[in-house]
């Protein structure tokens, strides 16, 4: 099977870290004098704080390489992804990253090397993965999306829609809700043939 996975969100644990740094950025840039959080459910954090291109490229500047240079991998991810390819899984990861600063898709390689983390193809600069997904053949796509999720099963594409708690509910007869690479790896012991 052809498995696309997102890494922010997915593989690193950069979301929080995002969400947390424009929460200072807000109060202490920005000036905010009063809770700017504008909707929660949103996981862009531009949309989530309601700011304009102008403040949403200032925070990017400030904060996005630093966040990508020192997020964490999620609990359970690294495991999991060996463990996935060992069963004869190809695994791609289709990302966002690459997009705002090149520096971020270099940043991802070192990080997948560093842990001996190898994947059968690499799509950066995707804004629209469930076609990204439909074109290569890839069977299902494990994103923190609403959109990208959402995207691939209106194009036929099962998703494992890794939701965080206060980001919006998807519900799709394609997509599975998981929270964590344990319910990944016993998605697929449990509902995929070998």
């Amino acid at each position: 099977m052809k498995i696309g996975i997102d890494v922010d969100g997915v593989i690193f644990d950069a979301e929080r870290a995002y969400r947390t740094s424009a929460e200072i950025f807000t109060l202490d840039v920005l000036g905010a004098k009063e809770d700017k959080l504008i909707n929660r459910s949103e996981i862009g954090v531009d949309a989530r704080m309601g700011w304009t291109e102008e403040q949403t490229r200032k925070w990017l500047n400030e904060y996005l390489l630093d966040i990508a240079r020192n997020a964490n991998f999620m609990p359970g991810a690294i495991e999991v992804i060996k463990r996935l390819k060992n069963m004869g899984h190809k695994l791609y990861i289709i990302t966002a990253r690459g997009g705002d600063f090149i520096e971020m898709k270099y940043i991802t390689l070192d990080k997948f090397k560093g842990v001996n983390l190898e994947f059968d193809g690499y799509f950066f600069k995707s804004k629209d993965k469930g076609e990204i997904c439909k074109e290569n053949g890839i069977d299902i796509l494990i994103d923190d999306g609403f959109n990208h999720c959402k995207s691939a099963c209106e194009k036929g594409i099962k998703a494992l829609y890794f939701r965080d708690v206060n980001i919006k509910k998807f519900d799709h007869e394609l997509c599975h809700e998981v929270n964590n690479w344990g319910e990944i790896y016993k998605y697929f012991k449990l509902n995929i043939e070998e």
